[in-house]
């Protein structure tokens, strides 16, 4: 049977989380917790979809870990079903007022349990969608206008009749290029992710030279950009990765704006082979600050402690690395901050 989603359960007594197991065995994956801060620590690296939440812990009761769960931004959609062998109305409302969604009688019906626990992940689900939209949407309302507003001016000028200076027109023509590369790079990365979050992101991995694909991402950067000039790009040799290469050049492209747009400095770009993947690290230089983590969806962009965008980058590259079987972090490097993709090595012709 295929394993769905996953289920927190915070519960002291052995027997109840044995008989969950049981129940939710091959149905949801089950991570369990003892007590009510050893919970909430769970759920913060979990991020479940359900939490099965006992209301006597021996540390804090379940209506204060119901709240701590509330207080965590990345827990907004989390639903929280409380568990205990009383059914008063008052012990009801608590739980509410807590910012429980729904109320589980011990002993529980396996059945109904079960129910529920597909309803509110259900919920979840399109919870976590509408908003996604909607940010998404703003997303795309605030990011756009900074590359439109050098887009079209440059455009109108070059359509003007009468003689232009040629280096004039090539400056036009590179401004609409990197306007153009922007805005296109913000269209694929922002249907990427939402195919993702809809469970239709296509991934078709083949075997391919990481190096040569970084090699033609930084090119065609000099091509379309000036500030391409800027990265300073060190690759060890041929890497054989395997992947989807659609893909992962939008994730190479992604990056690599992210870093040109966050500082004046020169980001360094390493392709590095290995035994077991190959490893691709961009460089965000100037940085002090740690990056956020990578599954992060809208992290800011800074350049001399102002913010100057959204980085969909990283969300972009743990979405679709991680999807093939790769992993994505941020790395401190002394001086600096990077972030670091690793990629499963393939055998070219094997």
């Amino acid at each position: 049977m295929t394993v769905s989603g996953g289920v927190l359960a915070i519960d002291d007594d052995p027997m109840s989380l044995a008989v969950l197991e049981e129940v939710l065995d091959g149905r949801f994956e089950l991570t369990t917790a003892p007590c009510g801060v050893a919970g909430v620590a769970s759920a913060e690296t979990t991020r479940p979809d359900v939490v099965l939440l006992d209301v006597v812990l021996p540390d804090i009761d379940g209506f204060e870990v119901c709240r701590r769960l509330r207080a965590i931004g990345a827990l907004a959609h989390t639903k929280v079903l409380l568990v205990s062998a009383c059914s008063a109305v008052g012990e009801r409302l608590r739980g509410y007022e807590a910012g429980a969604d729904d109320y589980v009688t011990k002993p529980f019906d396996a059945e109904e349990l079960l129910a529920k626990i597909r309803v509110y992940q259900r919920l979840k689900t399109i919870e976590e969608l509408d908003r996604l939209k909607g940010d998404l949407i703003d997303l795309l309302a605030h990011e756009t206008r900074t590359p439109l507003s050098g887009v079209l001016p440059a455009a109108e000028l070059l359509d003007c009749p009468g003689d232009m200076l040629e280096t004039d027109r090539r400056l036009l023509a590179r401004i609409v290029l990197e306007g153009g590369r922007r805005l296109s790079i913000l269209n694929e990365a922002t249907l990427a992710l939402s195919q993702a979050r809809c469970g239709r992101l296509d991934l078709t991995p083949v075997d391919l030279d990481l190096a040569q694909l970084v090699s033609a991402a930084v090119a065609h950067l000099h091509a379309v950009s000036e500030a391409g000039s800027r990265l300073r790009v060190e690759i060890a040799g041929p890497t054989w990765v395997r992947a989807d290469a659609t893909r992962l050049r939008l994730v190479v492209d992604a990056l690599l704006d992210v870093a040109l747009r966050a500082s004046d400095a020169c980001p360094r770009v390493q392709v590095v082979p290995a035994a077991e993947f190959g490893r691709l690290l961009v460089q965000m230089p100037d940085r002090r600050a740690p990056l956020a983590d990578a599954s992060v969806q809208f992290a800011a962009i800074e350049r001399g402690g102002q913010v100057v965008g959204v980085d969909l980058g990283l969300w972009l590259s743990h979405v679709v690395v991680t999807a093939q079987q790769g992993t994505v972090r941020t790395v401190s490097l002394g001086d600096a901050y990077a972030v670091e993709v690793c990629l499963p090595t393939a055998s070219p012709g094997a």
